[in-house]
């Protein structure tokens, strides 16, 4: 086997790890409950401009699954933790991506560590704001290739 044909082969393996963490951790929360909870709740949130965190703060509802997501910040670090999960009432309170900053000088981009399941510990993501009502969370391997996680809407 090349060298080339070695480093996509060990880039798919890669990609396909990361992709299938993020379904178990998806399948995980979504598998085991009865959910409760109040689906109206809703973080104010300040779009002013006035930091770097006011596009992402706030309730977000994932975009497959009856999940509520809150992400909270104190100054610039912010945390995503599902707050309501329909399907799931033990994931309820679950941090799913810590330490979310900003990138500089940019209000509709972020990085963060999300839980893989596949390693047992964080992985780098980006959060991107498409638009005042979606967010896209995306891993980017070592080569630039983006594979998307996770969308996430406003309610």
């Amino acid at each position: 086997m090349s060298s080339r044909s070695k480093q996509d082969s060990g880039a798919s393996i890669k990609r396909f790890i990361l992709v299938s963490s993020a379904l178990l951790f998806i399948n995980f929360v979504y598998a085991n409950a009865n959910g409760d909870g109040n689906a109206n709740s809703k973080v104010a949130i300040n779009n002013d401009g006035s930091d770097n965190m006011s596009g992402i703060v706030g309730l977000w509802k994932h975009s497959a699954n009856p999940a509520w997501i809150n992400i909270s910040s104190n100054k610039n670090i912010a945390t995503a933790v599902i707050e309501r999960h329909d399907n799931n009432i033990k994931a309820n309170g679950s941090q799913i991506i810590k330490s979310i900053t900003p990138i500089k000088n940019n209000n509709t981009q972020w990085r963060g560590k999300m839980y893989s399941a596949a390693t047992d510990d964080f992985v780098d993501v980006s959060i991107t704001q498409i638009n005042k009502h979606t967010l896209n969370v995306t891993y980017t391997n070592n080569t630039e290739n983006k594979t998307l996680i996770l969308t996430l809407l406003r309610p």
